[in-house]
């Protein structure tokens, strides 16, 4: 999987907030939500930020952080 505009667009949300599958809008269906997930996890970019009403948050990572930094930087360069 490539990062695509759905995955830069959480982890962008992931910038402002924690998130879990009900409070993000991005990814309708779950098994896309689940899919882009494991992978942003996988690439060690977002860490697990406990679970609430049966609901797992997460957020982003160190490494996560600094990808949306890099990612903000080439989009004020273009003028995205």
């Amino acid at each position: 999987m490539l990062i695509n505009k759905n995955l830069i667009d959480l982890l962008k949300l992931m910038k402002q907030r924690r998130i879990s599958r009900k409070s993000q809008k991005i990814y309708k269906s779950t098994l896309g939500y689940f899919i882009a997930m494991r992978y942003l996890r996988e690439k060690g970019l977002v860490q697990e930020d406990g679970i609430e009403d049966r609901e797992k948050y997460w957020t982003l990572s160190e490494k996560g952080k600094k990808l949306v930094k890099l990612i903000e930087e080439v989009e004020k360069i273009l003028g995205v």
